[in-house]
């Protein structure tokens, strides 16, 4: 049960921890401007987050969804994994670049262009990425939350130290999670100092 709490909210501690700076800061930021996908990327995140995760709870506390406690663990399970599947696919194989060479085949071309006295930018593959990143969010945490349901519910019919082991395991969930983001921060900001200080002319 104690995996189980930390599998539960794992997908979105993920998320939500690299959205400020891989999405805001890399993706929808152009030369330190914030475009407007990146102003308003946070704010329609978490409602595309928590209306799929309240719907799908309301959903199962009306019993409308049915079937096999098993298939309604295994099934959110498997849609995570493909959802993860295709955030990596996404980080790895596509790249906010300035001619649009990597952008997939329905937005092929970004372009930028310069207006009297300032930078504008005319971003489709942007445009798409903001989307396809809110849409995998609706289906991470609609499939989140029957997960969530189905497993709480299961644990209730055992004693009460079921319970606390998946509430443990959430909050082991956000912890590992974060101390992981320290760390990364930290080896990446590391081998940087380290070459501003050798490059120092010295004293």
């Amino acid at each position: 049960m104690l995996l189980n709490g930390i599998g539960v909210l794992l997908p979105w501690n993920m998320f939500i921890t690299i959205a400020p700076n891989y999405y805001v800061e890399y993706w929808f930021t152009v030369d330190g401007n914030k475009t407007s996908y990146a102003k308003s990327f946070m704010s329609a995140l978490g409602i595309s987050a928590q209306i799929p995760n309240f719907c799908a709870g309301f959903i199962n506390v009306l019993q409308i969804i049915g079937g096999s406690l098993m298939i309604r663990i295994v099934s959110p399970l498997i849609v995570n994994c493909l959802n993860v599947i295709a955030i990596l696919a996404l980080i790895i194989f596509q790249d906010p670049s300035e001619d649009g060479d990597n952008a997939l085949v329905l937005h092929s071309i970004t372009c930028y262009y310069y207006d009297h006295e300032r930078f504008k930018w005319s971003l489709p593959a942007m445009h798409w990425f903001y989307i396809v990143s809110l849409v995998i969010i609706m289906i991470m945490n609609a499939s989140n939350g029957l997960y969530q349901n189905s497993v709480f519910g299961l644990a209730a019919d055992f004693p009460a130290t079921y319970t606390n082991a998946l509430v443990v395991g959430t909050n082991i969930s956000g912890t590992f999670i974060s101390v992981l983001a320290v760390v990364t921060t930290a080896g990446q900001s590391y081998p940087l100092q380290h070459k501003v200080r050798m490059s120092l002319p010295r004293r």
